[in-house]
C-alpha cells in the first residue's frame, strides 16, 4: 500500500512540474540536442496557460514561421525566417488587421516599414538601418493624403519638414539640425495664407515670431529668448504650434517584448 501511494506521489508531483515548466520536453515540444541547443518544435506559453509563441529551431537557430499570440490568444506577430538572423515581421492590431510589417535584422528594425491603422489604412513609411531610422519618413491621413514629410539620420531628425492639411494643402514648414528645430519655421491655413513665421534654435522658439492678418497684415510679434517670452500680452490667444508638439505626440507601439530579446529557452 505504501509502494502505491508513494507512486500516485511521484505521478502528481510529475504534472505540477510539467504544468509548471513551459519549455518541458512534452509531445514532440521543446526539444534540445546532444549540445543542450533547442532542436524542433517549440512552444512556450503565458503564466495563465496562453500559448506566448510556437516556432521551430535546428541547432538553436530560429528558421521558418514563428507566431507570436497575446494573453487573451490573439495573434500578436510572425516572423517568417528567411536566414539566420534575418526575417520578415508582421504585426497584428487586436482586430486581426495588420499593424506593421517589415525587415528585421539580428532583431533589429531594418530596411522599409510600413504602419497601418486597425481600418488597413497606411500610416506611416520609413526606413531603418540596424534599428535606427533614416532618410525619408512619410505620415499618411486616413483618407490617403500625406500628413507629415521628414528626414532621419541616425534616428535623428534631419532637414525639411512639411506638415499638411487633409486635402494635401501645407500647413507648416521647419528645418531639423541634429534632432531639434532649427532656423525659420512657417505657418499658413488652410488656404495658403501665412498666418505665422519665426525661428528657432535647438528647438525653442527664438527672436521675434510675427503673427498675421489678412493680406500679411500684422497682427502681433512676440520676442523670444531661447523659449523665454520677453513681451508677454495679457490674454494673448496664440495658436497652437503644432511643430513644437511633434516629438511628445509620436508614438511607437511596434516594439512586443518577446521581439526585444533572444528567447530563453530554460
Amino acid at each position: 500500500m505504501y509502494r502505491w501511494s508513494f507512486l500516485i506521489l511521484l505521478f502528481f508531483l510529475g504534472i505540477q512540474f510539467l504544468n509548471g515548466q513551459a519549455t518541458t520536453s512534452v509531445e514532440g515540444f521543446n526539444l534540445k540536442n546532444s549540445s543542450g541547443k533547442a532542436d524542433g518544435n517549440w512552444r512556450k506559453y503565458h503564466d495563465n496557460g496562453q500559448l506566448r509563441f510556437e516556432g521551430q529551431f535546428k541547432d538553436g537557430i530560429e528558421y521558418g514561421l514563428f507566431r507570436y499570440y497575446d494573453q487573451e490568444g490573439g495573434l500578436k506577430s510572425t516572423l517568417n525566417y528567411l536566414k539566420e538572423g534575418k526575417a520578415m515581421a508582421t504585426h497584428y492590431h487586436k482586430n486581426g488587421n495588420i499593424m506593421a510589417t517589415g525587415l528585421l535584422v539580428d532583431r533589429k528594425k531594418d530596411s522599409i516599414w510600413n504602419t497601418y491603422s486597425p481600418s488597413g489604412d497606411i500610416l506611416e513609411k520609413g526606413a531603418y538601418i540596424s534599428g535606427k531610422k533614416y532618410g525619408n519618413w512619410i505620415t499618411y491621413f486616413e483618407n490617403g493624403q500625406v500628413s507629415e514629410e521628414m528626414f532621419f539620420e541616425n534616428d535623428m531628425e534631419e532637414g525639411p519638414f512639411k506638415v499638411y492639411y487633409p486635402d494635401g494643402s501645407l500647413r507648416q514648414e521647419a528645418n531639423y539640425v541634429n534632432g531639434f528645430l532649427e532656423g525659420l519655421a512657417t505657418f499658413y491655413d488652410a488656404q495658403g495664407n501665412k498666418i505665422l513665421k519665426g525661428k528657432y534654435y535647438r528647438g525653442s522658439r527664438n527672436g521675434r515670431w510675427i503673427y498675421y492678418k489678412e493680406r500679411l497684415e500684422v497682427e502681433k510679434v512676440l520676442e523670444y529668448d531661447k523659449g523665454n517670452l520677453l513681451n508677454p500680452m495679457e490674454n494673448e490667444d496664440l495658436m497652437e504650434d503644432d511643430t513644437d508638439q511633434y516629438k511628445n505626440n509620436r508614438k511607437d507601439f511596434l516594439e512586443f517584448e518577446d521581439l526585444k530579446k533572444r528567447i530563453s529557452y530554460d
